[in-house]
């Protein structure tokens, strides 16, 4: 149909060559989204053709393809054989959280004194924070980007309770979490200073990291000045930079000393007039980082500490009875964690998790008493040790092994739970959001939700996909040996995906 515009074009004409621009236009967009089909039969001959082509078939592959709501297996290499899972592991963690804690779940932090607070505004006790390993407590990602709310609103409240002077100590209570600010087995010496392995603990601060900046001095020749933040005395700097002429080549490196805990060697050159940059490095002593922090908080609503800052460790978690609760952070529920978790692929809420849960229903809880209380868990929906053998939470560890048959297991599992619906949205949407939001294409748009996983060694994706015959199969692809070839690796997984969402049976 052809259409113009003139001084003498009715509103009837007008309106009819809108209504034929419009249906051109959807059938341009119809024609553009349409997913070829594929059998189940012609499905296994493709992904077999892409997992033994010449290059790719140098990578070790394991693929499971079960459908959602009968886990008939539709496709299977390699099912049993086990697999580093990267981060396809916090699958494993937050439907755990999920099962054993619900989608409403909140995790709480309470604040104590030891003692009444007399009349002149004086404590005799200490003041207690008991932690509980929530990932969300001073974490700024939870906090419009502040690490210290929390904190200030309790000097605040304590302030108008009259509260002026505590004559004993600030004590971080980290009772029960045994293994607290220790790395996990299979964590490898690259992690000390990396920015993506922060530590677990009872009580945590800005996600366990601390942000150690450098910029160049005033002029060459001299060291780099180097700040913290938030600013502690726990961590330790040794400098060892210094600023050269301009245009010299950057070098600064960040290494973990042994002058104890949380000590730090700076190394390298900056050029003069060069910007500051950042690194962020994890924390062995968060807890009393936090202490120290929440210590300045006090002092700012003219709340004197007597004593010091301490942490209290220990097997099992106590409080005494007479302690007089004076304040309590609450989590977001663990909706919202689990979505921050899973889509933006989070290692320190996916280790705080994989504690927390544990210390929430026992009270106590270290690396491996996490590893027992998960283990429940998978064996009642038919995981033996023998398919899923994990270490950390995060994916991180070396030691961490998985079959592909083990992923889908949980999946299926999780497609009929309760929570099942939590669980598929806290994962990320081919094409939109998290870590898929660049990938898979337009055919898969939407209508994949998956986990995604990347180490050195390992490139992982697993999740649901939406079929053409409006079936949901879960799919696990995992791949191991690929050092260097994750582009590729990725290439074949959205592959993969886009032949599943075509998938009609």
């Amino acid at each position: 149909m052809k259409c113009w515009w003139s001084n003498r074009t009715t509103p009837a004409r007008m309106a009819l060559c809108l209504a034929a621009a419009v249906l051109l236009l959807a059938a341009a967009s119809r024609k553009k989204t349409t997913v070829p089909t594929v059998s189940p039969a012609q499905l296994a001959e493709q992904i077999r053709a892409l997992l033994e082509r010449k290059g790719a078939n140098t990578i070790r592959w394991g693929v499971c393809v079960a459908r959602a709501d009968t886990g008939e297996v539709l496709y299977a290499y390699h099912p049993d054989d086990l697999f580093i899972p990267a981060s396809n592991r916090k699958l494993f963690v937050t439907a755990l959280a999920l099962d054993r804690l619900g989608a409403d779940f909140r995790f709480t932090t309470p604040l104590y004194l030891s003692a009444p607070i007399r009349d002149d505004g004086s404590v005799a006790g200490d003041l207690i924070v008991r932690g509980t390993g929530d990932p969300t407590f001073l974490n700024p990602r939870f906090h419009r980007g502040s690490m210290t709310a929390t904190l200030q609103e309790w000097a605040d409240g304590l302030a108008a309770l009259g509260v002026r002077a505590i004559q004993g100590n600030l004590i971080m209570d980290e009772s029960g979490f045994v293994s607290g600010g220790l790395p996990a087995d299979g964590w490898i010496k690259d992690y000390e200073t990396a920015e993506y392995a922060p530590r677990a603990s009872a009580v945590g601060i800005a996600g366990n990291r601390i942000s150690v900046s450098v910029r160049p001095a005033a002029q060459s020749g001299r060291p780099a000045v180097v700040s913290l933040l938030p600013a502690t005395s726990v961590v330790t700097v040794e400098n060892r930079t210094l600023t050269g002429p301009r245009g010299t080549a950057d070098t600064i490196a960040v290494e973990r000393g042994t002058n104890g805990p949380d000590h730090l060697i700076l190394r390298g050159r900056l050029a003069l007039g060069a910007p500051e940059q950042v690194h962020r490095v994890p924390l062995e002593q968060a807890a009393l980082v936090a202490g120290e922090v929440f210590r300045a908080c006090l002092a700012k609503k003219g709340i004197i500490l007597g004593g010091v800052v301490s942490v209290r460790n220990g097997e099992s978690a106590t409080t005494a009875p007479s302690s007089l609760l004076v304040g309590r952070y609450q989590s977001p529920p663990l909706r919202e964690i689990i979505a921050v978790t899973n889509k933006q692929s989070d290692n320190y809420c996916a280790e705080q998790l994989f504690q927390a849960t544990a210390f929430v229903r026992r009270q106590r809880t270290s690396y491996k008493e996490a590893q027992a209380y998960e283990e429940e868990f998978l064996a009642e929906i038919g995981i033996l040790p023998s398919a899923a053998n994990f270490e950390d939470g995060s994916g991180l560890s070396r030691l961490n092994l998985v079959s592909p048959r083990a992923v889908v297991t949980l999946l299926n599992y999780m497609a009929r739970h309760k929570e099942g619906q939590v669980f598929r949205d806290s994962l990320a949407v081919a094409g939109r959001d998290g870590t898929l939001s660049g990938r898979m294409g337009q055919r898969a748009l939407g209508k994949i939700h998956a986990k995604t996983g990347s180490l050195s060694v390992a490139c992982c994706l697993s999740g649901y996909a939406q079929t053409a015959s409006g079936h949901t199969v879960a799919f696990s692809i995992l791949a191991n040996n690929c050092a260097n070839r994750t582009g590729e690796v990725c290439a074949i997984q959205d592959r993969i995906g886009q032949l599943l969402v075509g998938l009609r049976f």
